[in-house]
C-alpha cells in the first residue's frame, strides 16, 4: 500500500525537476552574435598579415571571455536550481511523511 503513494511522490518530483530545468533552459535566451563584415578587395591589399593575426586573435580572445562569462552564468542558475530541486524534494517528503502519520493515526 505504501508503494503506490511513493511512486505518485517519485513521479510528481519528476515532473518538477523537468518544469524546472524547462524554465531555466527558456530564461537563458540567445547569446550575441558576432556578425560578418563585408569583403573588399582594398582590405586584402591595405592590411598586412600581422594586423590580420592580431584582429582574429582580439576576436578569438573576446569569444574566449564571453563563453567563460556565459559559463559562469550557467553554473550559477545550475546552483540555484540544484538547491530549488533539493528544497522541492525535501518538501515533498515532508508532506507525504505528514500525509502518511495522519493515514497512520486514522487507522488505529
Amino acid at each position: 500500500m505504501m508503494k503506490k503513494p511513493l511512486f505518485a511522490v517519485v513521479r510528481l518530483q519528476l515532473a518538477i525537476i523537468l518544469v524546472v530545468f524547462a524554465h531555466g533552459a527558456a530564461a537563458q535566451g540567445v547569446s550575441a552574435v558576432v556578425e560578418s563584415r563585408p569583403f573588399t578587395p582594398e582590405q586584402t591589399q591595405s592590411r598586412s598579415a600581422e594586423a590580420q593575426n592580431s584582429d582574429a586573435l582580439s576576436l578569438l580572445l573576446d569569444q574566449n571571455q564571453q563563453l567563460r562569462t556565459e559559463v559562469r552564468a550557467l553554473r550559477g542558475l545550475l546552483e540555484e536550481q540544484g538547491f530549488e530541486i533539493r528544497k522541492l524534494q525535501r518538501d515533498s517528503l515532508s508532506r507525504y511523511t505528514n500525509v502518511d502519520q495522519r493515514l497512520s493515526s486514522l487507522e488505529s
